[in-house]
């Protein structure tokens, strides 16, 4: 599982995939947030256990979402 950058905000976030679904996502060298997802009822939810806004953590996790879905 390669690490591959994602720009959200013109700020460009390395996304690191982990074994079990966990994304390590980092902003240059430093860790935002572990996140993981949850399928309800079709639905995708973002969440991480980091002291990330909840808004924010739903855009990473679409741009997560879109890389994973263009590189299957």
């Amino acid at each position: 599982m390669d690490p591959f950058t994602i720009c959200l905000h013109g700020v460009r976030l390395t996304v690191y995939p982990q074994e079990g679904g966990v994304y390590r996502v980092f902003r240059g060298s430093n860790k935002l947030a572990d996140l993981y997802h949850d399928e309800n009822n079709s639905n995708i939810l973002w969440e991480t256990r980091d002291w990330v806004d909840q808004n924010y953590v739903d855009e990473i996790g679409k741009e997560i979402e879109e890389h994973e879905h263009v590189g299957s």
